[in-house]
């Protein structure tokens, strides 16, 4: 119910809409080398908007401090909401892993034929996040994404995550976070912005879900 819960909040908010990445303007958010020493009018990247699908991939860091988010505080079926819509041909999803000490420090990319049943029974229980060699890993398959978001209690204990270097491999990224103690989102926001660029903060899942979609869209 919960996840069904969650896929009817973001399928409001989508509104099959898609980002169309690489066009180039006078105003953007990232300068095209190329086209600025060419004394281009267009030295710009922007991204315009068009109808069709959105692309995303959620990157789930299965670190031992995730355990209590992803069993008892919506984190499965937050994830299992995004599957949801992707399998109704909503939105184009990729899922990976961050390491875990069962598949040996290895990050995992999660296969179509994985099922939900499978996705719902795993435990974070890795010793570290190792979120950024994740991300470098499968590098490719982000980058065909139009928006890469990190789904983390932010509590990084390994250092493996570098806001510029992300940006400088061309990601755009967001972070994603379910803290259930009101008193504790002041600290969560504060290690949030310690380690990433952009985050969104909810209480619980739904709520969280909501509030990304309408970041995403932002771009």
């Amino acid at each position: 119910r919960q996840i069904s819960r969650i896929s009817r909040s973001l399928n409001k908010v989508i509104n099959n809409a898609k980002v169309v990445k690489n066009k180039l303007t006078r105003n953007g958010y990232k300068l095209d080398a190329n086209q600025a020493m060419q004394g281009s009018e267009t030295p710009f990247i922007s991204r315009g908007r068009a109808n069709g699908k959105r692309s995303l991939t959620l990157i789930v860091d299965m670190s031992g401090s995730m355990e209590s988010t992803w069993v008892t505080h919506g984190g499965k079926e937050f994830t299992l909401a995004f599957r949801n819509l992707a399998k109704r041909n909503k939105i184009d999803l990729e899922i990976l892993l961050t390491q875990n000490e069962r598949w040996r420090a290895r990050s995992y990319r999660v296969k179509k034929d994985d099922s939900d049943e499978w996705i719902n029974s795993l435990k974070p229980d890795g010793n570290g996040e190792q979120v950024m060699k994740c991300m470098k890993r499968f590098d490719r398959i982000i980058k065909k994404s139009t928006t890469s978001v990190i789904f983390t209690d932010s509590c990084l204990c390994d250092d493996d995550i570098n806001t510029q270097q992300y940006r400088n491999m061309g990601l755009n990224t967001i972070a994603a976070y379910i803290e259930p103690h009101t008193e504790r989102i002041k600290r969560g926001r504060e290690r949030m912005n310690e380690h990433f660029a952009r985050s969104v903060i909810a209480e619980e899942a739904n709520e969280l879900a909501t509030r990304l979609m309408r970041e995403i869209l932002k771009d």
